[in-house]
C-alpha cells in the first residue's frame, strides 16, 4: 500500500513475485525474526538488513552490457496475498495480560 512498511501479506506477495514458494507459517516466521520492533511490520531498515544484497562490483555494468536492465520498483505493483496480518493482532507489552504474553504472536 506504499505505507513505507511491509506487511505480511505485502512480504508474502513479494516474495512469491520472486519465486518462493512460502506457507502462511513460513511468513510469519519470516516477520517475527526480521521485525525488530515486533510490531508485526517491517521497516525499510529491517528489511535492508534482512534482505539486502551486495552486487559484486561491476555486475551491474555487465548486466546491463548483456541486455538484462534493471527494474523501476516505482512502475510494478505485486499484488498481497491474503493473510492475517501481525500487526494487527500484536499488543505493546505494557498492554498485554500474563495469558496474552505467553501467546505465540
Amino acid at each position: 500500500d506504499r505505507d513505507g512498511l511491509l506487511g505480511c501479506g505485502e512480504l508474502w506477495g513479494g516474495l512469491e513475485w520472486l519465486g518462493m514458494r512460502l506457507t502462511k507459517e513460513d511468513v510469519y516466521a519470516i516477520m517475527r525474526h526480521v521485525d525488530s520492533k515486533r510490531e508485526g511490520r517491517l521497516a525499510w531498515p529491517d528489511f535492508l538488513k534482512a534482505f539486502h544484497y551486495s552486487e559484486p562490483e561491476g555486475f551491474a555494468t555487465e548486466a546491463a552490457a548483456v541486455g538484462q536492465g534493471v527494474v523501476d520498483f516505482r512502475k510494478v505493483s505485486i499484488p498481497r496475498k491474503e493473510i492475517e496480518e501481525l500487526y494487527k493482532v500484536v499488543v505493546p507489552l505494557s498492554q498485554r495480560s500474563e495469558e496474552v504474553a505467553h501467546k505465540d504472536l
